[in-house]
């Protein structure tokens, strides 16, 4: 039997209710599309021999097998088609001042040969697509407008629009960009000429493909300005006449076409094009929605709109944003920018990164979306790409992965409010203004915790600041920053560009749960007195994560000056002042590797006892999400710089809700040892071990009552570093310390519970253990 008729036999045995269209017309649950793939089209013109340009479409879409792509969309042109078309321009229909432009020669020359050989790069394509039990859809852009800029020229000027130069919208519907070139569909003629290509194609390819597209994002202006309202129904009716022909082909060749439309990405950008979607869904006229800015990639399309409709009317019509590769242009965010030079380079390139996809994937399926479509990412993908595609089609895209969420900026070709919904940035924060940004992040916050990150960021993109500037940074009402940039700020050097960055202010978010899963408030608030802050981009990013699992819990902690910060000081005498540096080659088992702590005294003649603890930003242990902790293992790398001069006194340090605990023991390298490093770590420490560290003025005092909340009731667990001395140094001698400091490693035990009543052989083991490994699911 046909692949329709089992469809539909399955879907009963399953229990499922088929969707009745207000139409009136009974139409299958929908299967599932997997991740969704769209090609221009511009490489089925790579080589003239026509049997070497097959082998070399088959070459590249192999490589693409392995990937979660499950639905290739191929774009067939619209005024300039790419197959042998009876009722459309060809490629190279006539001569033009650009056949001998290497940029347009091949596709041009070729193309016009391809005609003449009657030889169909598509077919090649959808042909092999089938081969690998693929979707195959060819896709018809309604309205491109690439030729508007030069039309008597252009290659893709067709001579439907020479011959009808007065069925053009006439006036551009906005400025920055002349779009009265563009046809308009209030004419019965326009409608009819694309009609004819849509029902030529759909009849060319109804023995391969599995739907159609109709992408109305390329571009979305279909009408003078102002009559969009009054003629949406023209749309609508040739909407509803490729129903009726993919419902022909269906009932024709026994299998089921779904109909694919590519739309602006709001509501109410759609309504400003005269495209009725809120109708087309409800009505089930089509299967999936694919919402889509014009440029760039966004992680904050407004999909639930498209959602709450399909999900009202119980339409089962499925809604997939468009993810595109491209970003504006910047460089990429780095957990420890300290650590890597700043923010030198190199650029972007305007490439997204993989750690954006995720993040986006991220988002869009917690938003609810029933998938994501890549849109134009070529064929010859670098081996990012891989890594993006396996992203976009995993039910979790970000677990233990680095990822990235943004505030998706204006591309600098946007026009917000007509075809594109308002972007939040760039914006400019008025001196003593303050300004609030929508972040959407898509990860469930107590999961990231357990995935472990070593570093969440948040960073902003800024023009024409200093470090000096002072500013107000806080998430969900949690303060980051407050006070100048200082050493926050990172200078950059990218090509001048309306939409590009001049520095980059970036933070830790020290406590996750600040975070929120879905929407996060940002809130800048710029405090200086004379000039605006302008933001042109918003990241928060996810480093260093991995899956959840069995085994111990682990933290791998490389100190670093972007992520150490001064917590604790106290002490008698004069101030003794650590400086942190950063030291090359970080990494665990790096012979000299990591901090570089000196402190140094103001006075050489005043006796003194002074400590300080350094501590990391970001959280190390979280109880109540995490579990109620037993007890730690603890080990770090201690160093001197050579033997005429001591290391301060060292201790692990603890720091939960604002309090100082630290070990009884003090470790040191002194001026008369011939060792310059050694490690120092403890085992199975519990609460009790830890003393708080009592602010006397006397330096190294420790508290024996107080101790560490380890249960599931404690606050977040910081560590790091109890540093201290007590000498009448030379200021600059031998007495001097300097302290290298790195790999602290930490294994977290988490409390054995209580068995049950019906206690199996197995638990009874793991309760004479006394001490299970912490596992998370």
């Amino acid at each position: 039997m046909s692949r329709y008729i089992i469809v539909i036999a399955a879907s009963f045995c399953l229990g499922l209710v088929a969707v009745q269209s207000a139409r009136g017309q009974s139409r299958p649950p929908l299967p599932d599309f997997g991740l969704m793939y769209n090609n221009d089209g511009d490489i089925m013109f790579a080589y003239e021999n026509t049997s070497t340009n097959s082998h070399f479409l088959r070459s590249r879409l192999d490589g693409l097998k392995d990937t979660p792509i499950q639905t290739y969309m191929w774009c067939i042109g619209t005024d300039v088609l790419h197959y042998p078309s009876q009722v459309g321009s060809t490629w190279g229909w006539r001569t033009t001042p650009y056949d001998d432009d290497p940029a347009w020669t091949k596709r041009i020359n070729y193309g016009r040969s391809y005609v003449q050989q009657n030889y169909d790069p598509i077919q090649v394509v959808a042909e092999h697509v089938k081969s690998m039990g693929k979707y195959f859809i060819p896709s018809y852009r309604m309205n491109d407008d690439h030729f508007v800029v030069d039309p008597q020229n252009y290659p893709l000027t067709g001579k439907f629009w020479l011959d009808n130069q007065d069925k053009t919208i006439g006036t551009s519907p906005m400025q920055g960009y002349d779009y009265s070139n563009l046809l308009n569909y209030e004419h019965q003629a326009v409608r009819n000429h694309r009609m004819a290509v849509i029902n030529e194609s759909i009849d060319r390819y109804a023995n391969v493909m599995d739907g159609y597209g109709l992408d109305f994002n390329r571009v979305q202006i279909f009408f003078s300005p102002g009559e969009a309202g009054t003629h949406k129904h023209l749309i609508t009716e040739m909407v509803q006449q490729v129903r009726a022909k993919l419902d022909q082909v269906a009932a024709r060749t026994g299998r089921p076409q779904y109909l694919f439309v590519r739309t602006p990405p709001a509501l109410h950008n759609n309504q400003w094009a005269g495209l009725e979607v809120e109708k087309w869904i409800s009505e089930r006229t089509v299967d999936v929605v694919i919402p889509s800015v014009l440029q760039t990639m966004s992680h904050d399309v407004p999909v639930r709109q498209f959602i709450d409709i399909a999900r009202s009317s119980g339409s089962g019509v499925q809604v997939a944003p468009a993810i595109y590769p491209r970003t504006n242009a910047g460089v990429d965010l780095k957990p420890r920018p300290m650590a890597s030079g700043g923010y030198t380079g190199p650029q972007n390139f305007r490439v997204a990164s993989t750690e954006l996809a995720r993040g986006a994937a991220s988002n869009y399926r917690h938003l609810g979306t029933d998938g994501v479509q890549m849109y134009n990412w070529g064929v010859d993908w670098p081996a990012n790409w891989y890594q993006t595609a396996e992203a976009l089609g995993s039910d979790e895209p970000t677990l233990g992965k680095d990822r990235v969420f943004a505030v998706t900026p204006s591309y600098f070709t946007d026009n917000e409010d007509t075809f594109e919904y308002a972007k939040q940035v760039p914006h400019t924060v008025g001196a003593q203004g303050s300004k609030s940004f929508n972040l959407i992040m898509g990860d469930d916050v107590n999961r990231m915790i357990r995935e472990r990150p070593d570093d969440v960021v948040l960073r902003l993109g800024l023009t024409g600041t200093s470090s000096d500037r002072p500013v107000t940074l806080a998430i969900n009402g949690r303060q980051l920053h407050s006070g100048q940039m200082g050493a926050k700020y990172f200078p950059v050097s990218l090509p001048a560009a309306s939409d590009t960055p001049t520095a980059y202010f970036q933070v830790a978010v020290d406590d996750l749960r600040a975070l929120l899963r879905g929407d996060n408030t940002i809130t800048v608030h710029n405090t200086g007195s004379f000039s605006g802050i302008r933001i042109t981009d918003m990241q928060l990013g996810v480093f260093g994560t991995s899956a959840p699992g069995a085994g111990p819990v682990e933290s791998r902690r490389e100190p670093d000056p972007s992520m150490l910060r001064q917590v604790y000081e106290d002490g008698s005498g004069p101030t003794l002042t650590y400086t942190i540096n950063d030291r090359a080659n970080n990494g665990f088992g790096q012979p000299l590797g990591g901090v570089y702590f000196m402190g140094q005294a103001s006075s050489n003649v005043t006796s003194y006892d002074r400590v300080a603890g350094f501590a990391f930003d970001q959280a190390m242990y979280y109880p109540s999400v995490e579990g109620a902790l037993e007890s730690l293992d603890y080990s770090f790398y201690l160093s001197k710089t050579s033997g005429s001069r001591p290391t301060s006194l060292v201790s692990l340090m603890l720091m939960q809700d604002g309090k100082v605990y630290s070990l009884d023991e003090r470790y040191s390298i002194e001026n008369d040892d011939t060792v310059l490093s050694q490690i120092i770590a403890g085992t199975s420490l519990k609460a009790e071990d830890f003393l708080l560290e009592k602010a006397q003025g006397d330096g190294f005092v420790l508290d024996p009552s107080q101790h560490p909340d380890f249960s599931e009731d404690g606050s977040p667990l910081y560590f790091g570093w109890l540093l201290s001395r007590s000498a009448n140094p030379a200021v600059g001698g031998n007495d001097q310390p300097y302290t290298d400091l790195d790999d602290l490693l930490l294994t977290f035990h988490t409390a054995v519970p209580e068995p049950s009543s019906a206690v199996s052989v197995i638990g009874a083991l793991s309760i004479m253990l006394m001490r299970r490994r912490a596992r998370f699911l």
